[in-house]
């Protein structure tokens, strides 16, 4: 009767880990977002500074020009200097009061990476995307003539 119970203990043992490494497996799969790229051969749509957010990330700070073309001469007094940690918030309470002048869902938001940012503030940029649920973004890696003198100017 004894080696009933020792194989019966040994087969219960095994189905917990098994399970348990299933359970495990399951549970650590990667999370992933999708992006969408558009065709190389598409032409780039001309976008309308009334409707746009360019965000520009640095290393510890992150640059926001609230619907103010970089060219203009407004553009450096438009310049919202933030820490990077709190750029959620910010987006949320610019697009609130986008919604409110121009519409729903109307607002573009343009994320530019400058040579000081990081992948990881990149990451988390995508990532404030995602979870404020805003549709119409990109990622951009140029700047425009505009832009590099606002930089220089500013000295970010």
């Amino acid at each position: 009767m004894r080696p009933i119970w020792i194989v019966l203990t040994l087969i219960g043992v095994a189905l917990l880990l098994v399970s348990f490494f299933i359970l495990s497996i399951t549970l650590s799969k990667p999370a992933k977002m999708t992006l969408t790229v558009p065709d190389s051969n598409e032409a780039r749509p001309v976008l309308n500074a009334q409707t746009t957010l360019v965000v520009y990330l640095g290393d510890k700070q992150t640059y926001l020009l609230d619907r103010v073309a970089p060219e203009t001469v407004n553009a450096s007094k438009a310049l919202l200097t933030m820490p990077t940690d709190s750029l959620s918030q910010a987006i949320k309470r610019i697009r609130q009061q986008a919604e409110q002048t121009i519409g729903k869902d109307s607002l573009v938001l343009i994320i530019k990476p400058l040579p000081t940012s990081s992948y990881k503030n990149m990451v988390n940029a995508l990532d404030i995307m995602a979870a404020l649920k805003i549709k119409r973004y990109a990622l951009v890696d140029e700047l425009t003539e505009g832009e590099k003198a606002l930089i220089k100017e500013k000295g970010m």
